[in-house]
């Protein structure tokens, strides 16, 4: 069984800083935002109070 096979559950989980670029007013403006990351898997978790 393949790692995308297997759900993960994100149950450990750690926030960390990451540079992101958004186009605003036709000109790409970089922020550094707070992104949850899961420690097993290490995909990005959406987070409604981070976004």
């Amino acid at each position: 069984m393949t790692r995308r096979e297997v759900a993960c559950e994100h149950k450990n989980f750690s926030i960390i800083q990451k540079e992101e670029t958004y186009p605003v007013l036709g000109e790409d403006t970089t922020i550094v935002a707070n992104v949850k990351v899961c420690d097993d898997c290490g995909e990005e978790i959406f987070d409604f109070r981070l976004d």
